[in-house]
């Protein structure tokens, strides 16, 4: 949540282009997974183990995608905080079942209990004013 209002004050009271705070997200994310993947080639020893999937770049394009789309939502003056934030976290259920489809995710039925249970969460808090 407090993401969701910092990106709103950037946005609305500085009055910075949601381009420019979403294409920084985006560069931020990048070298922040750049990092992480010199520091699992570093740290292996078997070279072989890490290797190249079309579904990177792809995961990488729909979460900015993703993440333009909430941006403009927070745009809007009357864009609530609240729901925004949810909304937000809730797109694991998307990343989940392209995962379950395209990749062969395992333990299915266990973590589709827990999105579950995130959800069900999320639809109380927004029917509970």
């Amino acid at each position: 949540a407090m993401t969701t209002v910092y990106d709103k004050f950037i946005v609305q009271n500085l009055g910075i282009p949601i381009y420019s705070v979403q294409g920084y997200s985006a560069i931020h994310r990048f070298l922040f997974a750049l990092v992480i993947f010199a520091i699992a080639i570093i740290q292996r020893p078997n070279r072989g183990a890490l290797r190249w999937n079309w579904f990177i770049p792809l995961v990488g394009i729909a979460w900015v995608a993703a993440e333009l789309i909430y941006f403009f939502a927070l745009e809007s003056p009357e864009a609530n905080v609240t729901y925004l934030s949810i909304f937000r976290r809730t797109s694991l259920v998307v990343g989940f079942a392209l995962s379950v489809i395209f990749i062969g995710e395992k333990a299915v039925f266990i973590k589709s209990c827990i999105i579950g249970v995130i959800i069900l969460s999320t639809i109380l808090l927004l029917i509970n004013p």
